[in-house]
């Protein structure tokens, strides 16, 4: 009997998307990593059984957080601490804080993936130049002397490559026309 469908696949990718911000929300509400591991690992267990009421993915770190949230209440009960008036509010705002990090997350990964798409359309030659400098560290005027090129082309091709960049992000143009054109 097995589960593995791709819905329920999409529900574990999804878990394990926000482990570490479910774990650190557990973690600052339970104190001791051994007892937030087994209340995590508790809420993966009741995800698993209750694929079928998995909400759509923009919910899905929220509905997790409500299981963790009961889990906790239910951790201090048994034992035999009832939350105090103070602590309900410490628990609102921390809950507060991770809706507005959900929210400023979205974009941040809205943004993510419109650079993915972007870079994608980049010419080969600019998406090496940009791999060269930015993620292997090489200097302009290394870059320059392989590709056979002045240092201030080199810096001005750049240029416009991250402009017809931020354009795309922002929605604006098309990649592939803009460096044409640049």
């Amino acid at each position: 009997m097995s589960n593995n469908t791709p819905a329920n696949e999409a529900i574990i990718r999804e878990f394990f998307r926000n482990q570490h911000m479910l774990m650190d929300y557990i973690l600052c509400q339970v104190h001791h990593v051994h007892d937030a591991e087994d209340i995590f690992q508790e809420v993966a267990v009741i995800v698993c059984r209750k694929t079928e009421q998995v909400p759509d993915q923009a919910h899905f770190a929220v509905w997790c957080r409500g299981i963790a949230r009961n889990l906790v209440k239910h951790y201090w009960r048994s034992k035999g601490r009832e939350r105090i008036s103070y602590w309900e509010d410490f628990y609102e705002e921390v809950d507060k804080a991770y809706a507005e990090a959900d929210e400023n997350m979205d974009v941040l990964n809205d943004q993510r993936h419109r650079m993915e798409n972007c870079l994608e359309q980049l010419p080969a030659q600019s998406r090496t130049m940009l791999e060269a400098h930015y993620m292997a560290g090489k200097k302009i005027v290394d870059l320059a002397r392989t590709l056979n090129r002045s240092a201030d082309s080199i810096r001005m091709m750049l240029m416009r490559i991250r402009k017809v960049l931020q354009d795309c992000v922002a929605g604006s143009a098309s990649v592939a026309e803009e460096v044409r054109h640049g």
